[in-house]
């Protein structure tokens, strides 16, 4: 029919641009949706349960653009080299201080990337949680410990060439 020839021009083959992702909602036939994490220029984050391995994890649905499309297969050839090269020069036992890219996807015209869940952003820790002389949790060892594996790990992307070009506290989350 003309409108769905319209519709495939517009958003691709699905009827919305956004890929319905309300609470308990099943993505893949693996990922139950949990509460939304956020949102960014590429796409919204979601906590999800993997129902096959019974865990936690993040799931971000890129929008059904081409930018965005392509923002999403540039982060999970990132993640996957950096995680490639790791293993590689640190061995399997070592976890690395990076998020660990899980699983990716292509669903209903969505490119779904799926991390390990992580704690709340540097930010929002910075914003939202008492400092040390409230009885906080950055006292300065703490401190110092992030931002010694904040440099470990931009070094390391250095050493294999990838360059991180948005370092802020937005995007560094902490691990719980």
């Amino acid at each position: 029919t003309r409108h769905s020839i319209l519709a495939w021009h517009r958003i691709g083959l699905e009827d919305s641009a956004e890929l319905d992702c309300r609470s308990e909602t099943v993505l893949a036939n693996r990922y139950r949706v949990g509460a939304p994490l956020g949102q960014g220029a590429f796409g919204r984050a979601f906590r999800c349960f993997d129902l096959e391995r019974n865990n936690n994890v993040c799931v971000k649905v890129v929008n059904n653009d081409k930018d965005s499309f392509d923002g999403g297969l540039g982060e999970i050839k990132v993640l996957a080299c950096l995680t490639q090269r790791w293993h590689a020069f640190k061995g399997d036992d070592v976890e690395p201080p990076f998020i660990r890219l899980l699983d990716y996807v292509y669903f209903k015209e969505h490119l779904l990337v799926v991390t390990e869940l992580l704690g709340d952003s540097l930010e929002e820790h910075l914003r939202f949680k008492p400092i040390e002389s409230t009885g906080g949790c950055f006292t300065p060892a703490v401190e110092a410990a992030q931002l010694t594996q904040l440099l470990e790990t931009l070094e390391f992307m250095h050493d294999v060439g990838i360059a991180h070009c948005d370092v802020k506290p937005d995007n560094i989350c902490v691990k719980v």
